[in-house]
């Protein structure tokens, strides 16, 4: 799960994810996602499930980067997922 030190977030605006990759849970409050935000550039660091909130109201383009084998990605505009649920998700996976 994810640490509130894993994101950089400038006025609602989540600008970067810098955190260790795996299951990311984006906080409550973010109200927008900049573009880049996901960009791995090639670091080992994946993001496997991403649960967004439901502060989120818009997505930047290219706010993520696609095309990587093994990656993906669960969108939720609304409660965040326990960590039991995010365990469940993954067996369907």
């Amino acid at each position: 799960m994810s640490n509130a030190s894993d994101f950089i977030i400038e006025n609602g605006v989540l600008t970067k994810y810098v955190g260790p990759g795996g299951d990311v849970v984006i906080p409550e409050g973010v109200t927008k996602i900049g573009k880049y935000a996901f960009f791995e550039h090639g670091n080992s660091k994946r993001s496997t499930r991403i649960a967004i909130p439901k502060t989120v109201r818009s997505l930047d383009a290219n706010w993520m980067e696609f095309g990587f084998e093994k990656t993906a990605y669960l969108l939720l505009f609304g409660e965040l997922p326990t960590e039991d649920e995010l365990d469940e998700f993954s067996k369907i996976l």
